[in-house]
């Protein structure tokens, strides 16, 4: 491991070491990054099907994070971001007509927000987009 390598997965430490479920409905460290803050950490990680086991098995070792819902959800995040995506073209079109209000304008921002953070969802990201989203 060269030095930008070990700085990269030094800050992955401290930030967090992120998951992606695959393969069975495993979680498997994310990128190559990910596998480096796991090996400078010296954490020996076997993969996991439960994301509590996960924790513990690194908790006091690293932060965690992890990137895809759960196998199951995929569904209802696409259900969600599609959601997402016609009120988007709603205020898009109230806008083209005329400026939005600032309670339009407070939503549109909040929309494009959650579309963001719904581009690599875990549970609880969708969990929070489905509550915010019955509120606009």
């Amino acid at each position: 491991m060269n030095n930008r390598e070990q700085c990269e997965a030094t800050a992955r430490l401290a930030d967090a070491v992120q998951f992606r479920q695959a393969a069975g409905g495993h979680w498997y460290p994310d990128l190559l990054v990910d596998r480096h803050a796991l090996t400078l950490a010296k954490a020996a990680y076997r993969p996991l099907k439960d994301r509590d086991a996960v924790l513990a098995q690194l908790s006091g070792v690293c932060l965690c994070q992890f990137n895809t819902p759960p196998l199951g959800r995929r569904q209802e995040a696409e259900r969600i971001v599609t959601a997402y995506r016609e009120r988007q073209v709603s205020l898009d079109l109230i806008r083209a007509r005329r400026p939005l209000s600032a309670k339009e304008q407070a939503r549109a921002d909040l929309v494009a927000r959650q579309l963001d953070e719904l581009e690599d969802p875990c549970a609880e990201v969708l969990d929070a987009a489905a509550t915010i989203l019955q509120g606009i």
